[in-house]
């Protein structure tokens, strides 16, 4: 990417676009087991007769989408994907405004 940038760094926008594109395209992987971690944990809650009783993460996953349907699995995701979208951006720029100070450090401290 740099060397079609002629060696350069991106310019600011690219790097936020593509930080909430990372963001946004990282909770939609991730959601879905999120979603078995959550039913997992809220399953000890339920009365014994209506427990689901998922053996782990990847049991959860395959009984939801036979069972529910593969859609099921990011229902509700939408403000995750926009919370991640906003918040790698800003994680983002707090990391890029202090990496020239801590580059200044470590050089001074080897000079």
């Amino acid at each position: 990417m740099i060397e079609a940038q002629g060696g350069g760094q991106l310019p600011a926008y690219k790097s936020i676009l593509s930080s909430m594109a990372s963001g946004a395209i990282g909770s939609i992987i991730g959601n879905p087991f999120d979603l078995s971690l959550v039913r997992m944990q809220t399953d000890a809650t339920r009365p014994p007769d209506q427990r689901r009783n998922y053996k782990n993460v990847f049991d959860a996953i395959t009984r939801v989408v036979r069972e529910e349907g593969v859609l099921r699995l990011w229902r509700g995701s939408a403000p995750t994907v926009v919370r991640y979208a906003i918040s790698r951006p800003s994680r983002w720029l707090l990391v890029v405004s202090h990496m020239s100070t801590i580059a200044e450090q470590w050089l001074s401290m080897l000079v």
